[in-house]
């Protein structure tokens, strides 16, 4: 299973580098993913895309 063509393997390091925390391991996340529901799983997908987009968009506004 990909997301929005990532690896598993590089939705980890892009979620630790944005939540600025460590994740579970690739089989543990893996797991945990497979057993929500997938209405479920694109809100939470939705939501962290939003948060990531405005804290981006933020940097930008606040470059000297």
């Amino acid at each position: 299973m990909q997301m929005y063509n990532y690896s598993f393997r590089e939705v980890i390091v892009i979620l630790e580098r944005e939540l600025k925390r460590k994740l579970p391991s690739l089989s543990t996340l893996h797991y945990r993913l497979s057993k929500l529901d997938n209405k479920l799983l694109e809100k939470i997908i939705l939501k962290i895309s939003k948060e990531i987009i405005k804290k981006k968009s933020l940097k930008k506004t606040h470059r000297p």
